[in-house]
């Protein structure tokens, strides 16, 4: 019954990506003491993590009627109405987040992405302050400024400032992602080779029959976040947002081991078994829901799979020019 170690064991289950089990510890930690700011706020996280956004959002409107100054409380909030649609009251509490706390890259990142500078913009000005220090920050917050500054800039038509901070951004980004080329480039030409046009057509019609997925995949920075918003505006669609199910039922074996190897060995009752698991996870997420969308980029690489064990699924790929999505 002791709170504080609930939301401590939380935090760090939620840390190691187990959040569900987190999600369990932050809300006996609230049943021991209902008015916990810091329960709230991470209970908000989790749920948001686990694309959940409805509860998500539900748990930090509770945390702001404790406490509408937790500038935390008010960015949670902005993350979660912005997957449900509600744009505006989005850019709202990002706005309220860098009232309270302007001197935080990551709210500024925020707010940005979600409104349109003009000159003379008080925001801008801001952020041009906190520039002048960028190396008192952390990497991950400088990494926020430098983004921030290049959409403002974008904005406004200064074009070659966007372009520094665009640069600078993208050195510091890049330095800590590890990337094999020739490794992702062997597993793509693995795919190509598994699902191939006439391995598809043989196995047409043999998965799941379910209509309620729809994929979104593409580049990131593509639009993928702004499809599923127009969708997720419609009464009987779900945004689901980034799910990593199709990742951990291939991790599971469901498409053969290895996978892409092992996939023509599975038979149609694997197929139906395989698409039968995805619609039951994500059915968990919106019981009522006509349609869930599912808008992970990098589903696009499972677009035969996904075809073949779910065919009544919709599959929609955005594609957008390259500078715009690489740059």
């Amino acid at each position: 019954r002791f709170a504080s170690a609930h939301n401590n064991l939380g935090t760090a289950l939620a840390a190691l990506g187990r959040h569900d089990e987190a999600v369990a510890h932050y809300e006996k930690a609230l049943t021991e003491r209902p008015a916990y700011p810091a329960a709230l706020n991470n209970l908000g996280n989790s749920l948001y993590a686990l694309a959940r956004p409805r509860q998500s959002l539900s748990a930090f409107e509770k945390l702001l009627e404790l406490d509408p100054d937790h500038a935390w409380g008010q960015f949670g909030a902005g993350n979660a109405l912005q997957i449900l649609g509600r744009l505006e009251e989005a850019r709202e509490a990002y706005a309220r987040a860098v009232a309270l706390a302007g001197n935080i890259p990551t709210f500024h990142r925020a707010l940005a992405e979600t409104k349109r500078f003009a000159d003379g913009d008080p925001q801008l000005a801001a952020m041009e302050d906190l520039a002048k220090n960028i190396a008192e920050f952390s990497q991950s917050e400088q990494i926020e400024l430098h983004f921030a500054l290049a959409k403002a800039y974008d904005d406004i038509a200064f074009q070659a400032r966007a372009f520094e901070h665009l640069n600078a951004g993208n050195a510091l980004k890049r330095a800590r992602i590890v990337y094999d080329e020739a490794a992702q480039l062997g597993a793509l030409s693995d795919m190509a080779s598994v699902f191939s046009a006439e391995a598809m057509a043989a196995r047409a019609g043999q998965g799941d029959p379910s209509d309620l997925p729809i994929f979104i995949v593409g580049m990131p920075r593509s639009g993928t976040t702004l499809i599923e918003q127009m969708l997720a505006s419609h009464p009987a669609v779900f945004g689901a947002g980034e799910l990593l199910t199709m990742f951990d039922l291939v991790n599971e074996g469901l498409a053969g081991a290895p996978f892409p190897q092992g996939f023509p060995s599975l038979s149609a009752d694997d197929l139906r078994k395989f698409g039968a698991s995805y619609v039951a996870r994500v059915r968990k997420l919106a019981p009522s829901a006509a349609r869930i969308t599912d808008k992970l980029p990098a589903n696009f690489a499972f677009a035969g799979l996904i075809h073949l064990v779910l065919p009544g699924a919709r599959i929609i790929h955005i594609a957008r020019d390259p500078m715009d999505v690489c740059f």
